[in-house]
């Protein structure tokens, strides 16, 4: 099982206040797979990437702004996840927990 394998609390800290969401996520062969899931709806990990304690990935999430592409980049340290999510409003610090 790799480090970042498993379901992990997210929460991305925007200007409009905190997007949480669920991620569940696996690494195969140095490629992440998974969903993110947020207000009920899924949606799949694209172009998911892992080296090392670094990993990115893309998800277009619905937020209350419409469908909104967020490439996530980040770290892993244990059981805690950080980093920086970019959007079209920019960039959001982001950090999660394991579940």
């Amino acid at each position: 099982m790799a480090a970042i394998d498993g379901k992990w609390e997210v929460a991305v800290h925007t200007p409009f206040g905190d997007m949480k969401n669920i991620l569940e996520v696996k690494e195969v062969e140095g490629k992440l797979e998974g969903t993110a899931t947020e207000n009920g709806e899924a949606a799949a990990l694209q172009n998911g990437v892992i080296n090392g304690n670094e990993f990115s990935y893309e998800v277009e999430i619905q937020s209350p702004f419409g469908a909104m592409k967020n490439t996530l980049k980040g770290v892993i340290d244990g059981d805690k996840l950080s980093g920086t999510s970019t959007n079209s409003f920019g960039d959001s610090k982001f950090d999660a927990v394991r579940l």
